[in-house]
């Protein structure tokens, strides 16, 4: 590389634009990037959701989710499949691994799903997850007249955001509905043979298009069709329902034309002719003789904050948007209509808060470090000139870096600032080794050519730095190949620094030594003894002479620094406090919509007055916040969910058992069945891994939910967990009608019987009509349903002998069912989960398995553990292969650079006492050994190196130059030992601000600096006593050249 620092001297005006364009390129790049949270991840994760209408659980299983699982089990390349069968509805929900082609795997399910027999009209929706189906931006309007609000919403407010750019889409959740209703009167339907069916395929008949074909008129062809027109709600209420043969008598039927017998299919046109009707039954009767239509509006959703009743607004960002600029587009947008209509706005959700927040922070302890790391400079060569010239080289990398990462489509995260943050050290070491050299050439030849003297002494660290930042580089290869989410996170971050460290040496190589020619003109003639090397020459010629002595102690410090493991804990990811959690109110399932309000109003009332809390947000009929985006959410009228925020510095695991304990009794006091479950909301990124998931699979519910039940109470009891879940639902009341024998005798079907009851237990779709240019939802039911067993009991059925009641002709039987039940790939399964509240998640993960074992369980129940620990295993396996991986090929590198492996294996060595200062800092610290911290090390591999790299390659000239061995190992560490104090020191310093924040953003935390500043510390000092003893001990083995040459 010696010819590119000769082409710099020789064009400094070019490097110097050069140096610009890049400056400009990377200013330019910062007001274009994208800037969000966390990297742009696309989670392999498809959903087939199936709805089935009217139908059991075990229907659904039965005839839905079992075939489709089937065929879905033989495809190839999941991860798993799991699923979850509930009444009218399937989801089964299939993992990949990370890299799998999201469109090809949806093509591959839906190709499979479509070949499976199922039950008629039934039309599985295959999708993939987007977590951009999440929103940025959650906010809750109220007013005085909420009605006007949500008008003003609806036709202005909502447009008008959906035109903003980068805005995908805007949903009002809590607001009003109004649909015309058609409240048909049973006696008088069921006196003429009427079903809810009839009536409506006679509405939509009345509106219909009938294509005749073209009218040719002066050249022109025009369409011609007839069309039947509904303007209002008077033309619905005229609206004639033909009746079919036998009308008068056919009450309590109605059933299909093929199994009831009794009515026939009217012509398409409408009409109301009768085939073979009696004369004394009139052919048709006007819909308002039997039915009620009205326009009914009702609410099936409420969402109130800090007990307002409010509307809640959910702002969804396109994939290729700025989540800051466009949460901060919506904000300027409401605050000026709230503003301008004297609404109220609340503000739930804003992702662009966080992300500003976020990157303000790394933003602040990266410039904090650049600037402790100028001061380590500043001290060190104690000349503004030279300190200037060294930290050039980092707002070269960034800017640089950032036109890089733009320019592949990254993003500015906090994982890509997170890698410039922990970079910005050793960006500046290159440049410290070449500056620092040209200084004390400066000072030793100062009679010497300034041209000549920056390419000799820039020459001559030339190998050394090129090799240290290869090697450094190389560290973050294999990351590139690590699976699973952590790959998928620290990708962006490992790029970041191998930008950064490249341009670094580019720039140490080129700039530096243009900037050195020029500003090194005027230096202080000083030769020999360097201030501060005496006392170290003096400790290190001792160390040369007792080497056991150096090679003993350097033993004892390794193995017992991994005695500090057991005391340190192990975690997947380091963990930040939560500041909000979710609260579900579940009542008994006759409780109505306005009665769960109420209760919940009363509830609101007490969280209001408290002062821990920031803020509560009620939603009833709303889906959890807990809720994987793209599935159906449990939505009934008798759960109430609370959103609810706490005050900074509130410990969330004492507020929150506290609040639960709080509502439920509040809860009980109005309805002693009333349960109540509190859960955390976890942050968004990376998952901590710090849960504990407990599998159960059996073929016999009974048996799963028996077991179920054991472990959550086991888990309950132990006050290390928390947010505990048990997916084994509770098992409902079903009513099984079986015809009996007189039934069956009076020639009494089923399916005579399934249409009428049906439609007495549900309200049928009317489908969607067009009234003063608007679509209208519309829905048809009795006035009288079905509310009870007796009113089941009591419907009367014509037979042949006449009207029977139904449990005349029918044996109603009450069971219990599952509400739900689960599948994990085929086998019926259940899991019971919690969230571990300390950091030593594979020490109380061990221990809740023994104590599972320990139990009792059911037989033909098995029981497997995964979650948090599961996740560490695997991390620490990747990782170590990725650290094993990155070992090698830095001894490669180093074995080309150097030739042979003695040197390279002396080099490597100073990697031993890396353990010794992370694990000590750590435990200092408080920190747990986890992904962070063992990145951190893997980062070290690179940067260690460096110290010993600079050393020996500095030794090594020397014997060329035929000085004898331990005269050359005492000049070149004596000569060496500034750099790698500064280089060190300036890393170390430039990490501090890290190390003694509170962040703890998944990878990019204070346990990975601190991992790192320990490392560096205890390697650094005893690399400079251990490396040269134990060159000392091979040196003699390696054959020098003595030709001279540099």
């Amino acid at each position: 590389m010696n010819w590119i620092t000769k082409f710099s001297l020789k064009n400094t005006i070019a490097i110097i634009i050069l140096t610009l364009l890049v400056v400009v390129s990377g200013v330019i790049a910062t007001n274009k990037i994208k800037v969000e949270t966390f990297p742009d991840v696309t989670f392999p994760v498809m959903t087939v959701q199936t709805v089935y209408p009217n139908a059991s659980t075990e229907d659904v299983e039965e005839n839905v989710t079992t075939p489709m699982e089937e065929a879905l089990l033989n495809l190839e390349g999941y991860d798993s499949i799991s699923s979850t069968s509930k009444e009218n509805v399937s989801i089964i929900t299939i993992m990949y691994p990370f890299g799998e082609n999201i469109e090809e795997a949806q093509s591959d399910v839906e190709s499979a799903v479509n070949k499976v027999t199922l039950p008629d009209d039934i039309d599985p929706n295959v999708q993939a997850l987007s977590i951009n189906s999440t929103p940025i931006y959650q906010a809750a309007l109220s007013a005085e007249d909420l009605s006007k609000l949500q008008e003003d919403m609806e036709t202005n407010i909502v447009p008008n955001l959906e035109s903003i750019e980068g805005v995908s889409s805007v949903e009002l959740t809590g607001k009003q509905d109004t649909n015309i209703t058609i409240e048909v009167k049973e006696d008088e339907a069921s006196s003429y043979g009427l079903s809810l069916s009839t009536i409506k395929d006679a509405i939509q008949q009345s509106e219909y298009k009938l294509p005749t074909g073209t009218l040719s008129q002066e050249g022109n062809s025009i369409p011609v069709e007839i069309k039947g027109n509904i303007d209002d709600l008077d033309a619905i209420r005229e609206i004639e329902i033909p009746l079919t043969q036998g009308a008068g008598g056919a009450a309590g039927q109605g059933g299909p034309p093929q199994q009831g017998g009794n009515q026939q299919q009217q012509a398409p046109s409408g009409g109301s002719q009768s085939l073979g009707a009696q004369a004394a039954v009139p052919q048709s009767i006007v819909l308002s003789d039997i039915a009620e239509v009205k326009k009914d509006t009702t609410r099936t959703e409420i969402s109130r904050f800090n007990g307002e009743d409010s509307i809640l607004l959910e702002v969804i960002k396109s994939q290729e948007a700025n989540t800051a600029a466009v949460a901060d587009e919506v904000k300027s947008y409401l605050n000026d209509a709230v503003e301008e209509n004297e609404y109220e706005l609340y503000t739930v959700l804003d992702q662009g808060k966080e992300v500003n927040k976020s990157i303000s922070a790394l933003l602040k302890e990266g410039g904090f470090g650049a600037l402790f790391t100028v001061v380590v400079i500043l001290l060190f060569l104690r000349n503004i000139r030279a300190t200037v010239i060294a930290i050039l080289s980092l707002p070269i990398s960034i800017f640089g870096t950032i036109a890089l990462l733009e320019q592949f489509g990254y993003t500015l995260n906090i994982m890509t600032l997170g890698g410039l943050a922990v970079a910005v050290g050793r960006i500046v070491d290159d440049s410290i080794v070449v500056i620092e050299n040209i200084y004390r050439w400066k000072q030793q030849y100062p009679e010497m050519k300034q041209r000549e003297l920056v390419f000799k002494a820039t020459k001559e660290v030339m190998g050394a730095i090129a090799s240290s930042t290869i090697a450094t580089i190389i560290v973050f290869l294999p990351l590139m190949f690590v699976s699973g989410i952590l790959g998928e996170f620290f990708r962006p971050f490992s790029l970041a620094v191998v930008f950064s460290i490249s341009i670094s040496l580019i720039v140490a190589v080129m700039l530096i030594p243009v900037l050195g020619k020029f500003f090194f003109t005027n230096v202080t003639h000083k030769s020999g003894k360097v201030r501060g090397n005496s006392w170290y020459e003096r400790f290190l010629r001792g160390s040369l002479k007792r080497k056991w002595i150096v090679f003993v102690s350097s033993i004892v410090l390794l193995f017992g620094s991994f005695s500090l493991v057991p005391a340190l804990g192990v975690s997947f990811l380091p963990t930040e406090g939560s500041e909000t959690f979710e609260v579900e109110m579940t009542l008994p399932k006759d409780v109505t919509l306005q009665d769960t309000s109420e209760v919940a109003e009363k509830i609101e009332e007490e969280l209001s007055d408290e002062e821990n809390i920031n803020y509560n947000q009620v939603s009833i009929g709303f889906a959890s916040q807990q809720q994987m985006p793209g599935t159906v959410a449990n939505t009934n009228e008798n759960v109430a969910r609370f959103f609810i925020e706490l005050k900074e510095d509130i410990p969330i695991d004492d507020a929150m058992p506290t609040y639960e304990q709080q509502i439920e009794e509040m809860a009980q006091d109005e309805y002693d069945e009333a349960t109540v479950k509190a859960t955390e909301i976890q942050q968004d990124g990376p998952p901590s891994g710090n849960s504990i998931d407990i599998n159960l699979y059996s073929d016999n519910l009974d048996s799963l939910d028996r077991a179920s039940t054991q472990i959550e109470k086991l888990l309950q009891e132990d006050d290390r967990v928390k947010n505990i879940t048990n997916d084994m639902e509770d098992t409902k009341t079903k009513y099984q009608i079986v015809v009996n024998d007189e039934g069956e005798e009076l020639n009494v079907s089923p399916f005579q019987l399934m249409q009428p009851i049906q439609e007495r237990l549900h309200s049928v779709d009317g489908g969607t009509v067009t009234l003063e240019d608007k679509e209208w939802e519309m829905e048809l039911t009795f006035d009288e349903q079905f509310n009870s067993k007796e009113d089941l009991q009591d419907f009367t059925v014509k037979t042949i002998e006449g009207e029977k009641r139904l449990e005349e002709i029918a044996t109603i039987n009450e069971v219990q069912v599952p509400a739900a039940i689960k599948h994990q790939d085929g086998e019926t399964a259940s899991t019971v989960s919690a969230t571990i509240k300390g950091e030593d998640t594979a020490k109380i993960s061990s221990e809740i398995q023994e104590d599972v074992d320990a139990l009792s369980l059911p037989n033909d129940v098995e029981v497997d553990l995964s979650g948090g620990l599961e996740m560490i295993t695997e991390g620490f396996s990747d990782l170590g292969l990725a650290m094993g991986a990155a070992v090698g090929l830095v001894f490669l590198v180093l074995s080309i650079t150097f030739g042979g492996i003695i040197t390279p294996i002396v080099i490597l060595s100073s990697l031993i006492f890396v353990p010794v200062g992370s694990l000590a800092g750590l435990l200092i610290g408080g920190q747990t050994l986890s992904m962070s911290a063992m990145i951190g090390m893997l980062m070290l591999i690179g940067i260690v190196v460096t110290n010993a790299v600079v050393l020996l390659d500095r030794v090594e000239a020397n014997r060329k130059e035929g000085i004898e061995l331990t005269e050359a190992i005492v000049e070149a560490s004596k000569t060496r030992l500034r750099p790698i104090l500064m280089t060190a020191l300036a890393t170390i310093f430039a990490l501090t601000p890290l190390a003694l924040s509170n962040s703890a953003s998944g990878l990019i935390s204070k346990g990975l600096a601190i991992t790192v500043i320990g490392g560096l510390t205890t390697s650094t000092l005893l690399t400079l006593i251990f490396v040269p003893v134990f060159y000392k001990a091979l040196g003699k083995y390696r054959k020098i050249d003595t030709d001279h040459s540099i």
